[in-house]
């Protein structure tokens, strides 16, 4: 029998008085979760002996283990002695296993130890853990709300099933219990493993997991037909084709999962895959939608094995049933990083966005697959982007409910990356006649927009930037958006016009796209960095310089003058500034809208848009009393004022008038001779 603790074992042999001393120890470690405790008093045991042997080690009046192996060892002895105890009550049997994981942790030893108590109970002391273990796990499935302990016991259990002495025969019923628990999925690997070991274990788990259809267990005989693929993969197969055609829902289930994951690698093996395909062609359209999810999935894995199966993926990409969707956005996930590059994912991820209506869990994990073509293959990217947004709901309203805020980390790596890139799709986006598609680049361009430059504490947690909340709240994105705060900040990065998209367009279509750009964009900025950007189209058109020049002045510095003034004046300095763009718009514009501000402020005011008199008066007087109110609780606060008794002394009235329409801030008369005279008398 294999000696589980062997330092434990040695010591009580070679040495009682050291052996009783290092159990004292391990009992107070346990008991106060500290690597070093108090020394005993002198009463109470004598530690002599195993500090001489080197087996403890005191300082500063505290002693522990000198060697961590012996430490776990007696850990689990002591841990041993209380489960025997603790043997006929199930919950303080658990709560011996929940204090000495805490124990352990606490004091990082071993975590293997209460693994190692379940052995030394089976093992030494003959004890049924597997039976046991399912008892406690049927306590645990009786119960409305769950026992943390437990679950400390299933963990170790599990790591040490296969080591167990058990009858194989009573596995299936004591697995039954332990399957529903919060942990169960871990048993599909034991059974694979189990049934891996050999032939009779793979053909006795199979039998009782296909008798058991009704049962969550029932699921099984997929785990334990990969364990006999490994042994034996022909038989293995010619069982999974048998469960395909039965009528119960869990055994067809686990038929074609398991067909779907064989190896299907050398000659022989490719033939079972053309049957396995043969017979998922038969299945197709015959399912119910839950055994066809299965179906697709068994598709996915088989995708980048057989251009057959790649095929039908992409048929199933272009279905209407959410739940295919689903299915398919998670196939795209999970095999991103090793098909990028087949043509049938690309294929998939364009039918995909073409079909669904595009909820939030779906979005999101495309989001991942589209972040790559943004990094790989930017006209992949643009296509899946655009075919989002033609089919996009404009009219959701809440945080995360536009494109980009959806494909957040998409859009910031095409922003920090490939700028250029973004500003010809947003051209192309514009000079579309499709609606969808300006609006998708203003909510772009306006997402942006939402991200302060200061990348403070103070400003990332105002509750303005709503947009830029619902990115940075993300962790794994916290790198990505102080990128873009940084770019902002440093190269004072403004959406532009691609200059050469622009080159393609006509005079007309550059017009409209300049017409729905001022209807569109509300950031004063972007707006006259994107108007000014149509300047560089070739070939030059007076036409377009006049209508740029007319909205800068017209609209956008009438309506943001300060903002679209200062980025103006900031773009005259700039060292890639064009003459054309200096002098014909720039120059132009500004000193437009300075003669038109200059005018107004000439022209003179209507008696009609003069307040009232007596609102006028009134305003006043809130005001004072708002002043006077906060100057009370200025006093009433402070503690110098409170150190000098207050005299209220009334000396007469405040007096304004009206001067030009306004009021005068009000005045108080000169103290009286008689008001001087009380305030003498009371210094004295």
């Amino acid at each position: 029998m294999m000696d589980l603790t062997p330092h434990w074992q040695q010591t009580q042999q070679s040495n009682g008085d050291a052996h009783a001393s290092l159990q004292w120890v391990a009992a107070k470690i346990y008991e106060q979760t500290e690597q070093n405790v108090s020394e005993p008093q002198s009463d109470e045991i004598n530690l002599s002996k195993a500090l001489e042997l080197g087996l403890l080690a005191s300082n500063d009046g505290k002693i522990g283990f000198s060697d961590p192996e012996v430490l776990s060892d007696y850990l689990v002895r002591h841990a041993v002695d209380l489960a025997l105890v603790a043997w006929d009550e199930r919950e303080k049997f658990a709560s011996v296993f929940d204090d000495i994981y805490r124990c352990s942790i606490r004091i990082n030893a071993s975590r293997k130890i209460t693994g190692i108590v379940l052995l030394v109970l089976n093992y030494e002391y003959k004890k049924d853990i597997v039976g046991y273990v399912a008892d406690i796990a049927r306590l645990d499935n009786a119960r409305e709300q769950r026992d943390r302990s437990f679950f400390n016991v299933y963990n170790p259990f599990y790591d040490v099933l296969p080591q167990l002495n058990f009858e194989f025969e009573s596995l299936v019923d004591a697995l039954e219990p332990m399957y529903k628990t919060s942990n169960g999925y871990r048993i599909s690997s034991i059974v694979e493993n189990l049934a891996a070991l050999s032939g009779n274990n793979a053909d006795f788990l199979y039998k009782n997991f296909i008798e058991r259809p009704e049962s969550p267990i029932g699921e099984l005989a997929f785990d334990a037909l990969l364990g006999l693929a490994k042994l034996d993969l022909q038989e293995a197969h010619h069982r999974a084709m048998a469960l395909t055609y039965s009528e119960q829902p869990t055994l067809c289930r686990s038929g074609i999962a398991a067909l779907g994951v064989f190896e299907y690698d050398t000659g022989e093996q490719n033939d079972l895959m053309q049957i396995t395909l043969n017979r998922f062609n038969d299945l197709k359209g015959k399912l119910n939608a839950d055994i066809e999810i299965i179906l697709v999935r068994a598709y996915g894995n088989l995708a980048s094995k057989s251009e057959e199966a790649a095929s039908c993926l992409v048929e199933f990409a272009s279905s209407h049933d959410t739940a295919v969707h689903n299915e398919m956005s998670s196939i795209l996930f999970q095999k991103g990083n090793k098909a990028y590059n087949s043509p049938w994912y690309k294929e998939s991820l364009l039918h995909l966005v073409r079909a669904v209506s595009f909820p939030a869990q779906i979005l999101e994990t495309l989001n991942y697959c589209i972040e790559h073509y943004a990094k790989n293959d930017l006209n992949t990217a643009f296509q899946v982007i655009e075919l989002i947004a033609l089919g996009w709901d404009y009219s959701r309203s809440g945080r995360e409910t536009t494109l980009p805020q959806m494909l957040n980390s998409t859009f910031i790596e095409l922003y920090n990356n490939h700028i250029n890139a973004l500003n010809a799709a947003i051209t192309r986006w514009f000079s579309s006649s499709d609606i969808r598609l300006h609006l998708a680049g203003s909510n772009v361009i306006n997402f942006f927009n939402s991200i302060p430059v200061n990348d403070d504490a103070a400003a990332l947690n105002t509750n303005d930037n709503d947009e830029f909340h619902s990115i940075h709240s993300r962790g794994d994105r916290h790198q990505e958006t102080t990128e873009v705060v940084r770019k902002k900040a440093f190269a004072n990065r403004v959406f532009t016009l691609s200059k050469e998209e622009l080159d393609t367009l006509d005079e007309q279509t550059v017009a409209c796209v300049l017409y729905r750009l001022a209807g569109y964009i509300t950031d004063a900025r972007s707006l006259a960095a994107l108007l000014l950007s149509a300047i560089k189209r070739e070939p030059y058109s007076h036409n377009i310089a006049k209508l740029i020049v007319g909205l800068l002045s017209e609209y956008v510095l009438y309506n943001y003058p300060h903002e679209t003034g200062d980025y103006l004046k900031f773009r005259i300095e700039d060292s890639d500034v064009t003459s054309e763009e200096l002098v014909n718009i720039i120059e132009e514009a500004l000193n437009r809208s300075d003669a038109y501000f200059e005018a107004r402020q000439k022209l003179p005011r209507l008696k009609e848009l003069q307040p009232p008199s007596q609102r006028t008066y009134s305003l006043q007087l809130a005001k004072w009393k708002q002043q006077n109110a906060m100057m009370e609780e200025t006093q009433q606060r402070s503690v110098l004022s409170s150190l000098f008794p207050t005299v209220n002394l009334k000396h007469g009235r405040a007096v304004s008038y009206e001067r030009d329409g306004d009021f005068t801030e009000p005045r108080t008369y000169a103290l009286t001779k008689k008001l001087a005279y009380a305030l003498k008398q009371y210094k004295h």
